[in-house]
């Protein structure tokens, strides 16, 4: 006759932090769907729920084919930070879709190494979590535009902007940009031009702005039209520019006899 003997034993349990993923566009608003072949930002935000401190040490994506980094090397920018509870910490990753024909794809997958952290001498180990990434609508646009300018200006010295315009169907694109000035800047280059942007060759336009005044100003506004797609291409556009620029007031020269 054998004897045998059940214990059952309870332990409460807690979730350690959640992951909230959210998207931006380069100019830090939040979007839902991606455009094929334009960088976005993919912000992964880690809130502690512990009573306990949590301790992380490295983080990694795991990102399909058609999702790179615009990165050589993607860097965890969590590694040795401590959490308490309800403390957050957030990472920024810039991410760019390859040429795809898919309409929507996963982002890929999220995976932290962590542990609780501990006050005796006691060393634990660390414990790696998983976190699938969500799966977002790729949108496939005509035309892009890129503004390169500088990171600031002066008041009445040269502003130079290139607006670089990117082809992204198979045909030519016959196009039509015009320049809507105001009150902040004068500027000189086209105010109205229609040229023809090749497949894969992108078109530079060159303007030069003079600030009248100093502030956060608004830029001039690029109108742009595509001839094959009247009137649809402008709001996409206005979406991927940025749209002030911060102007610095002239400084004053102390003279000689001072």
């Amino acid at each position: 006759m054998f004897l045998s003997e059940r214990r059952v034993y309870y332990s409460n349990n807690c979730v350690p932090f959640d992951v909230a993923v959210k998207l931006q566009s380069m100019k830090f608003e939040e979007i839902e769907n991606i455009q094929a072949e334009e960088p976005f930002i993919l912000l992964p935000e880690l809130t502690c729920t512990s009573p306990w401190p949590v301790e992380f040490k490295s983080s990694q994506l795991q990102m399909p084919t058609n999702i790179q980094s615009t990165d050589e090397e993607t860097v965890s920018q969590i590694q040795g930070v401590c959490l308490n509870k309800k403390e957050c910490a957030t990472e920024c990753f810039c991410l760019i879709t390859k040429t795809t024909s898919q309409t929507s794809t996963s982002l890929g997958t999220y995976t932290v190494s962590w542990r609780r952290k501990w006050d005796s001498d006691v060393e634990l180990p660390f414990v790696t979590t998983s976190f699938p990434l969500p799966v977002v609508n790729i949108e496939h646009i005509p035309i892009s535009v890129d503004l390169r300018l500088p990171a600031y200006g002066s008041v009445k010295q040269l502003l130079p902007l290139c607006y670089v315009i990117h082809n992204r169907t198979s045909y030519p694109q016959e196009m039509e940009v015009s320049m809507e000035p105001n009150d902040n800047f004068m500027f000189s280059g086209n105010k109205q031009i229609h040229f023809r942007v090749l497949p894969g060759k992108p078109y530079n336009l060159m303007y030069n702005l003079f600030p009248l005044m100093a502030g956060h100003l608004l830029l001039p506004k690029l109108a742009v039209n595509m001839v094959r797609y009247p009137g649809t291409i402008d709001p996409i556009v206005q979406k991927m520019l940025p749209s002030h620029v911060f102007i610095k007031p002239t400084g004053k020269t102390l003279s000689a006899g001072v």
